[in-house]
């Protein structure tokens, strides 16, 4: 899978954001910014779009691969878990099984069948969904690892960039 290196109006636009993003308003802020694009990582920094929204188009227009949203994944879910577990909940094991095998499939170390046991497993145990308080603080976390992910990314590949020069362009 290819990854996007820049956001467009046109892009936001095609993921149908909610209705308080209509097509002249996703426009008209990337006029006021005076660009044509961004790269992810200045999207997800930009303060005027709700933090949910920045999420949803960072999971969902190809920005990271299927393996760095897999291994997001874990993080959020282990997270959680760990959550509820200070507030006297202890998680179900398959919860916390459900996550390791999900890693381990990230990394190649799990089978697809492994997965989906784990899987159904993981859904068996499910609780009750979290209020709305919670999943807006979750978000901002969330929202804080992406940019973190993305600024990792883009420091390795210009080392590698840097490297690649200073031997001539050889890989």
């Amino acid at each position: 899978m290819r990854r996007i290196t820049t956001i467009t109006p046109r892009r936001l636009v095609g993921c149908r954001l909610c209705g308080d993003w209509p097509r002249d308003r996703v426009y008209a802020m990337f006029r006021q910014y005076g660009k044509r694009s961004v790269t992810p990582l200045e999207f997800a920094k930009c303060k005027r779009i709700p933090v949910d929204d920045r999420i949803w188009v960072l999971l969902t227009v190809g920005v990271f691969t299927d393996t760095e949203l897999r291994l997001f994944a874990c993080w959020a879910a282990e997270r959680e878990l760990r959550a509820e577990r200070r507030r006297g909940n202890e998680p179900d094991e398959r919860s916390w099984i459900a996550v390791r095998v999900s890693r381990r499939y990230a990394h190649g170390s799990a089978t697809a069948d492994d997965l989906a046991a784990a899987r159904a497993a993981a859904w068996a145990a499910a609780g009750a969904a979290a209020g709305a308080a919670a999943r807006e603080a979750a978000g901002e976390a969330q929202l804080q690892r992406l940019c973190r992910m993305l600024q990792n990314r883009d420091r390795t590949e210009t080392e590698t960039r840097q490297k690649r020069d200073r031997n001539g362009g050889a890989k």
